[in-house]
C-alpha cells in the first residue's frame, strides 16, 4: 500500500506565508544596512522583496519609498 509523504510543518507555513505575499502583496521587511549611492543619497533595501526606500542619516530612519528608475539607454 501506498502511504502519501509527510510535509514538515515548517515547510507548509513558509509555502502558505509566500503565497499570501505574492496575493496580497505583502512582506514584513527585513532591511539592510544603509548603503549610498553615487549622488550621495543614503537608501536601505529589503532583503526579502528587494523594495528600497531613502534613509535619512540626520535622523536615523527610512523615509520615502524609492520607485525602480529606467535604466534602460536610448
Amino acid at each position: 500500500m501506498n502511504r502519501p509523504e509527510i510535509v514538515p510543518m515548517k515547510l507548509v507555513a513558509a509555502v502558505e506565508r509566500e503565497l499570501l505575499k505574492r496575493l496580497f502583496g505583502r512582506c514584513s521587511h527585513r532591511f539592510s544596512w544603509p548603503h549610498g549611492d553615487v549622488d550621495g543619497r543614503n537608501y536601505q533595501v529589503c532583503l526579502r522583496c528587494g523594495v528600497t526606500y531613502e534613509y535619512d542619516w540626520a535622523a536615523m530612519r527610512r523615509t520615502d519609498r524609492l520607485l525602480p528608475t529606467d535604466s534602460g539607454q536610448d
